[in-house]
């Protein structure tokens, strides 16, 4: 049995969130947010019975390229609790840009995709205790290691695996009055999931990080079915490669990365 769950706004200061269950009326609920589809989640509700929509007028919608993901949690009686699927505000695809979704995705992770982790960067939430002044709130470095010069605690929100089609380097360098400073920008392609937004982290599994430089969607009636990204690489040496990262090695690489006209 699964918890259905719809987004609706009409206006930046909140979003209603209703859900629809089988479960009996005296199941237990609660709202729970988040920037990133795999998490963590905040709570923003108590505990609600017989209850299926809230007004969520604390959203932190004020802000570009931001995507809020909500998770209902349903507890019943005997303690079984059951989660739905994280849901966005977004466009709901129509059939055929459900099938182009499909088919972008088999394309990236059997063809011309590499498996890559991201790091979905916070935008909001508890402030760093190490880098930022209590007072002023300023941000008082960019090299901290406990944030990683992010500004909000933690930093990136939980990794997540994606195929990325990852196009050739260009490399170049601007002359400054003491020294050069060599830049290296390339462009990638994925599919939706997971929506990336200006900031996020990139990882290869060589261990080159990228940071996501600009953002554009192929859309069917708004609904996106590709992302092209502007990468930017970070220089060896920045906050960035402080982050840990495990790999999971059982991904391995796209496995039909060849041409099917000239396969033996």
């Amino acid at each position: 049995m699964s918890i259905k769950v719809t987004l609706r706004s009409t206006s930046a200061r909140h979003i209603d969130v209703y859900w629809e269950t089988p479960f009996s009326a005296d199941t237990q609920y609660r709202v729970l947010r988040g920037e990133a589809y795999s998490g963590p989640f905040d709570p923003v509700t108590s505990e609600l019975v017989d209850v299926y929509h809230i007004r969520d007028a604390l959203a932190p919608r004020k802000m570009a390229w931001r995507t809020l993901y909500y998770v209902i949690e349903a507890t019943h009686a005997d303690g079984t609790r059951v989660l739905s699927d994280p849901t966005s505000l977004a466009a709901r695809p129509p059939l055929d840009a459900l099938e182009m979704i499909r088919l972008n995705s088999l394309l990236f992770k059997e063809y011309t995709g590499r498996p890559c982790i991201i790091y979905g960067r916070r935008t909001f939430g508890k402030k760093c205790a190490v880098c930022v002044d209590s007072v002023t709130g300023v941000q008082l470095t960019n090299n901290c290691t406990s944030c990683y010069g992010v500004g909000f605690a933690r930093g990136y929100h939980n990794p997540m695996y994606a195929y990325v089609n990852i196009g050739a380097d260009v490399k170049s360098i601007t002359p400054g009055e003491q020294l050069i400073t060599a830049q290296n920008t390339v462009q990638g392609r994925m599919s939706v999931y997971p929506l990336v937004k200006p900031g996020d982290l990139l990882v290869e599994e060589e261990g080159t990080r990228w940071r996501v430089q600009n953002v554009s969607h192929t859309e069917r009636l708004r609904a996106p079915v590709q992302q092209i990204l502007s990468l930017f690489r970070v220089p060896e040496g920045d906050i960035e490669y402080q982050l840990p990262v495990q790999w999971n090695y059982d991904l391995g690489t796209s496995p039909r990365s060849f041409s099917t006209r000239s396969d033996v």
